[in-house]
């Protein structure tokens, strides 16, 4: 069985071994020798590579430009355009008081006759100090119509620990990347405006978002990378149709399946200046046992 080993932190042995070597005598250069393979799977690291995102912003107030995001149909043409525009983005995050207090972290894990796995562990954030804003605009142009479906906007939105692992699929003839997500987050409010962000006479709002395990005390595990992984590839039905593939497969082992759980404070709709209140909603346990989804474009 081959080792564990951390890439990042290789790469950082080696700099700091070769650095010496580089200002040594050439007497001491001569003592130096080729490690084969075996040597080379036999060292390890042990912290990773550890990087935050202090003074993150991404917007017009941090540059002056208007960043856009646009889909494409494939069934777009010039004449008959098929889009859906995300425009005027606005993304920031507020920081802890000592930015690299509570890091991401990288690392790169073996496991024994397996692809290796890219993990990303999330900042734990128990202060709730690093807090992120999200708003953007909505358009679609397709089938001769075009609707502005207005603003979309997240505020407050904590991340609590959880972590992204990547890696091939372990099933043969499967293409695309496999994936294990664990995740706790809050959100202060989801807000929905048609007529735009400065116009709140009409507007969907979910206020109070939680999502986590089933006690709201940990991240809720998606998905494993291991025991119930998560597919997302490109696809070709059997009648020819292509389309964008997201899948959490089936458990692989006798492990339960993770119960998550969702809260939501209030949900309100406004319309012509008068709000509706609906109230709270709570979802006490959700159970993936297994998802299929197919994105289409297209008719």
């Amino acid at each position: 069985m081959r080792a564990p080993h951390r890439l990042p932190a290789l790469l950082l042995s080696a700099v700091g071994l070769l650095l010496p070597l580089a200002l040594a005598t050439p007497a001491h250069a001569a003592g130096m020798r080729a490690m084969d393979d075996r040597e080379l799977a036999g060292v390890q690291g042990r912290d990773g590579l550890a990087f935050n995102l202090a003074g993150f912003s991404l917007g017009p107030s941090s540059s002056g430009g208007n960043y856009s995001l646009t889909y494409v149909s494939p069934a777009s043409t010039a004449a008959q355009p098929s889009t859906l525009t995300l425009s005027n983005f606005t993304l920031s995050r507020s920081d802890d008081a000592d930015p690299f207090a509570d890091p991401y972290t990288l690392d790169v894990n073996a496991r024994p006759g397996l692809a290796d796995v890219i993990s990303i562990a999330f900042p734990k954030n128990l202060a709730a100090n690093q807090k992120w804003q999200f708003g953007t605009e909505l358009a679609v142009d397709a089938n001769g119509l075009k609707f502005d479906a207005g603003h979309l906007g997240l505020t407050d939105l904590v991340f609590y620990g959880g972590g992204l692992d990547i890696s091939t699929p372990a099933t043969p003839g499967v293409d695309g990347v496999a994936f294990g997500l664990a995740t706790r987050f809050s959100l202060a409010a989801l807000t929905v405006r048609p007529r735009g962000s400065a116009d709140a006479s009409e507007q969907l709002q979910l206020s109070g978002l939680r999502l986590g395990n089933s006690t709201q005390t940990a991240p809720w595990v998606i998905s494993d990378i291991t025991r119930q992984p998560g597919l997302f590839n490109a696809i070709t039905d059997a009648d020819g149709r292509s389309a964008l593939h997201l899948q959490i497969a089936w458990p692989t082992t006798a492990d339960p399946v993770p119960i998550g759980a969702l809260e939501i404070d209030r949900i309100a709709f406004t319309s012509n200046g008068v709000t509706t209140d609906f109230g709270s909603s709570r979802i006490a346990g959700i159970q993936l046992n297994f998802v299929d989804i197919k994105f289409r474009a297209g008719p």
